[in-house]
């Protein structure tokens, strides 16, 4: 499936539509954003499995980094060659950007916090503020310890840290400067790894945004090559096969407790993957990624991340099993004891359920607004 730019009306500075473009559809990505969404749900919902010695939490949050360095950037660029063609100014550029972002990841995130709040406010830790201002990674990092259910909003928060930062950066460094910033943006955030892995090493500080801005960064690029038809040599298709051995060699090291290396390399190896997305997958990869099923939970993805983690929270009330953050409802499954594996079932239909609902009934109706920017 070979990505297009695809004309849009957007309102340009008088309230008038004018037609830009943006990144066209791209299927397949759907399915790799469940697989990601999945690696995260493994590690937080069986962190005693043998296959978490592979850190799938990090796989999976990183991949979508770097999903959104290319996503966000390539509609940034096409947002930028409109102001270069005077259809646009970059104010309203901005304004689009924020209020597009702002319908699209807004609303469910503090949704979510007003209910788990109404449930039971004692989850939050007196910690709220945080999360109400998108600081969560920051709290992390002081604290030295994930906050359990709401461990996973870490990630958003460098998201929205992102948001802040981005736009500026692309829509307001000359162009001829833009790769080159890329690229020095890229390298401060490799060198920031470097120093907090080994030279100073400190738990948590991979939560802080600088440590996922080579991510950004070298989704941004791959966007800045399919816009401008810039080729970079580090992202031919054929040096898949070079990074895919480096990553084996990650894989083992991490098996045995020497992980270091992957940090370095999946982010590399994920925009190859986004990559090859572009034209698309076919044999069985494109079979599996076509799928309709795989393409739909990615659809609802966000949901999907959002709600997790509170899942077999909600589940062990429900079987009157919670005693550190109860909630005041009817234990109805009190006299069910299924196996590991029909409680994990379970919990995912529930997931996928919750997750579906919310797309239906509020996020597709809220992110239909966004015609209007």
């Amino acid at each position: 499936m070979e990505t297009i730019a695809t004309p849009i009306l957007i309102r340009n500075n008088s309230g008038e539509k004018t037609q830009t473009q943006k990144l066209g559809f791209i299927g397949q990505l759907d399915s790799f954003r469940f697989f990601a969404v999945f690696l995260v749900i493994i590690s937080h919902w069986i962190p005693g499995l043998f296959l978490n010695k592979i850190p799938n939490g990090y796989l999976g949050v990183t991949f979508f980094f770097v999903l959104s360095g290319f996503l966000i950037s390539s509609n940034l660029f096409f947002a930028k060659r409109s102001v270069a063609e005077n259809k646009l100014t970059t104010k309203k550029a901005l304004l689009n950007f924020y209020a597009r972002r702002f319908l699209r990841i807004f609303p469910l995130y503090y949704l979510t916090l007003f209910i788990i709040w109404v449930l039971n406010k004692g989850i939050y830790e007196k910690d709220f503020l945080w999360y109400l201002f998108y600081a969560s990674n920051i709290l992390t990092f002081v604290k030295q310890h994930w906050q359990e259910s709401l461990s996973h909003f870490w990630s958003l928060a460098v998201e929205e840290q992102f948001y802040l930062i981005w736009p500026f950066l692309i829509l307001l460094v000359p162009i001829r400067f833009l790769k080159s910033w890329l690229i020095i943006v890229i390298s401060i955030s490799v060198l920031y790894k470097v120093f907090t892995i080994f030279i100073e090493p400190r738990r948590f500080s991979d939560v802080l945004t600088i440590a996922a801005f080579d991510s950004f960064g070298l989704g941004a690029l791959l966007a800045y090559q399919r816009v401008y038809g810039k080729g970079f040599r580090i992202f031919s298709l054929e040096n898949i096969k070079y990074v895919f051995a480096l990553l084996v060699i990650s894989f083992v090291l991490c098996v045995i407790g020497k992980g270091q290396l992957l940090v370095f390399v999946w982010p590399l190896f994920s925009v190859l993957l986004i990559a090859k997305s572009i034209p698309g997958y076919t044999g069985l990869a494109g079979h599996v990624l076509n799928n309709r099923v795989f393409k739909y939970f990615g659809k609802i993805s966000y949901g999907i991340y959002v709600y997790h983690n509170f899942i077999p929270w909600l589940v062990r009330c429900l079987m009157g099993a919670e005693t550190k953050y109860p909630i005041s409802i009817k234990p109805v499954l009190k006299n069910w004891h299924p196996a590991p594996a029909m409680l994990l079932t379970f919990e995912f239909c529930f997931l996928i359920a919750i997750a579906s609902i919310s797309w239906y009934g509020f996020e597709r109706p809220i992110n239909g607004l966004k015609k209007y920017f």
